[in-house]
């Protein structure tokens, strides 16, 4: 992830926190949440009107779920090398006119 802008960050971490835990979340998971949440909107420039939506926060959460899940198993002795643990990336989009 590459920040590009800051500005808001704090305002979506906080948010993000205080959602969490509405909805019943523990503090580690709303931890989780808003650390992702501000993350994604540091990507972005704009204040917390840029902030993400949930699922784009749930997405990266799931990813990185997965991410953290593979590499327990790539530790594993028996695991075959070669696999990659990155994020999905965008399709590039080109601007024809």
């Amino acid at each position: 992830m590459q920040a590009v802008d800051t500005l808001g960050a704090g305002d979506v971490f906080h948010g993000g926190f205080a959602l969490a835990l509405a909805e019943g979340k523990d503090e580690i998971a709303a931890m989780r949440f808003c650390g992702a949440a501000a993350g994604l909107k540091c990507t972005r420039l704009g204040g917390s009107a840029r902030a993400p939506y949930r699922a784009e926060v749930e997405t990266l959460l799931a990813s990185l779920l997965s991410c953290d899940r593979l590499e327990r198993r790539r530790a594993a002795p028996d695991y075959p090398p070669g696999s990659s643990c990155a994020p999905p990336r965008p399709a590039p989009t080109s601007a024809t006119g």
